[in-house]
């Protein structure tokens, strides 16, 4: 049964472990996706695959730059969501 998605995990486990335990389970996710595939991947898709085995997870809210956090060229931003087309319009 998985309870990630209930109020009481929100409520037992604080939003700090819960952002951990997502990045993982949204890697691992990503890794068994593409195992799975019967072609072989495109040198871009291996270059990502490669850089997620090197580099963990972060998981940003839609405030992408801030006065602590800048994104800068050839920094690599990643969002599941429609928020980056926001993003790179003014980019």
């Amino acid at each position: 049964m998985d309870i990630t998605g209930t109020q009481i995990y929100r409520i037992i486990l604080p939003k700090f472990i819960r952002k951990k335990i997502n990045s993982r389970r949204l890697k691992t996710r990503i890794f068994d996706y593409y195992s799975k595939l019967s072609h072989p991947h495109a040198e871009d898709i291996e270059v990502a695959l490669e850089y997620l085995r090197t580099w963990p997870v972060v998981m940003f809210p839609h405030c992408y730059e801030n006065i602590s956090f800048k994104v800068d060229n050839n920094d690599v931003l990643v969002d599941v969501g429609a928020a980056e087309g926001n993003f790179s319009s003014f980019h």
